[in-house]
């Protein structure tokens, strides 16, 4: 959303203007507005942090690969693909996607992540 976007400008630092002014971006290769890339690198730590595998899980290491734009007003879903679990230490292997309304892959990559069950 808008007001996610100039709220990471503001967080972050990066006030870009492809990210935070249409005029500008209208005449860059985008067209329109485009969110911060690592808003949706951020998505992981969302996912890993409350759905899987949950409160505690640290990213330990992050490989993002952007695919195409992330547009201001898209919906997005981000995935999480358990590939390894090591059987000595509380820490997963996974792939990451996170895509469009439309089912374009606007990001990929993989992460090492390290969970604890706390009780």
């Amino acid at each position: 959303t808008d007001e996610m976007v100039r709220a990471f400008a503001e967080l972050s630092g990066d006030k870009n203007p492809v990210h935070l002014d249409e005029e500008f971006a209208s005449r860059t290769l985008f067209k329109k507005r485009i969110a911060h890339g690592m808003i949706l690198g951020g998505l992981l730590s969302r996912v890993a942090g409350t759905k899987i595998p949950g409160p505690g899980t640290i990213v330990i290491s992050q490989d993002i690969r952007y695919k195409a734009p992330c547009y201001v007003g898209d919906t997005v879903t981000a995935e999480i693909k358990i590939l390894h679990m090591r059987a000595d230490k509380p820490i997963i292997k996974v792939a990451i996607k996170v895509t469009n309304q439309d089912g374009e892959i606007l990001i990929e990559g993989g992460a090492i992540l390290y969970f604890e069950v706390v009780d």
